[in-house]
């Protein structure tokens, strides 16, 4: 996406170490828009065998990826600091070959566009924008992009989490924090002040849960989902497990603080609300209704 980026490609689709400058122009660059590292890829995409990712962050918060695989694909991707910046409905004169298709009741579009073949993951909509993770490869024909394509659907889920339903005697607030990419609320009752956490992004806690972190740890399954809760860090927390896949799980964090256990009886009750039966789909994940 960026020119620094695209400077950092080694051969046979290797991705290099950040190379030394003492020229205070790329220097500054480098800083603005750092230069991608090697790390695991977000928990919510799945790479086919062989390849390899980086990433990094820039300055204003925009998160830019590569994955690459040794003589084949080098696919570039962004995720945008602002949610819902991409315009709705697409423009699909924009494209040569536009083909879309629908998971899970989102779009996903693509086709050849300034040169390369871009495959385009919608992960919410509002009536004019969409909140989109784009995907890009230089390639001859569409054919060649197989392997990006497998990795836009897998970003795909049927998991779709709603929040915690109105408790008698409490308050609610929910507003959007773009720089975690999270869902943050509150609930303030009469004698207890609740936060919890909805991620965007499905399947960011990885499984098995660590217990020694929590001090009285207790754990319950209901309705087939898991949810843990205890001291941690000085608060007492409770952890939902809205939907799962083999090594990961999209959870609803809620957090309170208090003495002991017992004193945090409401916000168990709002966490376990989350996966009850009335609240269920058919696919065992929570409704956004």
């Amino acid at each position: 996406m960026k020119i620094v980026l695209l400077a950092m490609l080694a051969l046979a689709g290797q991705i290099s170490a950040p190379r030394k400058t003492t020229d205070p122009r790329e220097a500054l660059i480098n800083a603005l828009h750092p230069p991608p590292k090697l790390k695991e890829p977000p928990s919510a995409m799945t790479l086919p065998s062989g390849y390899r990712h980086a990433s990094s962050v820039d300055f204003e918060g925009n998160l830019s990826g590569e994955i690459s695989k040794a003589g084949g694909l080098l696919i570039t991707y962004s995720v945008e600091y602002f949610l819902y910046t991409t315009e709705y409905p697409v423009d699909k004169s924009q494209y040569r070959e536009y083909i879309e298709e629908t998971i899970n009741e989102r779009l996903l579009w693509r086709g050849f566009r300034s040169g390369r073949y871009e495959v385009n993951v919608e992960q919410r909509r509002k009536p004019d924008f969409s909140f989109v993770v784009h995907f890009s490869a230089a390639v001859k024909q569409s054919s060649d992009a197989a392997d990006m394509l497998t990795i836009a659907r897998s970003m795909y889920t049927e998991c779709r989490v709603g929040f915690p339903n109105r408790f008698p005697g409490y308050d609610q607030e929910v507003s959007l924090d773009e720089s975690q990419a999270k869902y943050v609320g509150k609930m303030t009752g009469p004698n207890l002040s609740i936060e919890y956490k909805v991620p965007l992004f499905p399947y960011q806690r990885r499984i098995p849960i660590d217990k020694a972190q929590y001090r009285e740890f207790a754990e319950e399954m209901i309705n087939g989902h898991h949810l843990w809760r205890g001291f941690q860090n000085g608060q007492y927390e409770v952890n939902i497990d809205v939907c799962r896949v083999p090594e990961a799980s999209h959870v609803v964090r809620f957090k309170t603080q208090v003495k002991e256990s017992s004193q945090a009886a409401d916000m168990v009750a709002i966490a376990r609300s989350l996966v009850g039966s009335d609240r269920l789909r058919a696919n065992g994940c929570v409704s956004m209704d």
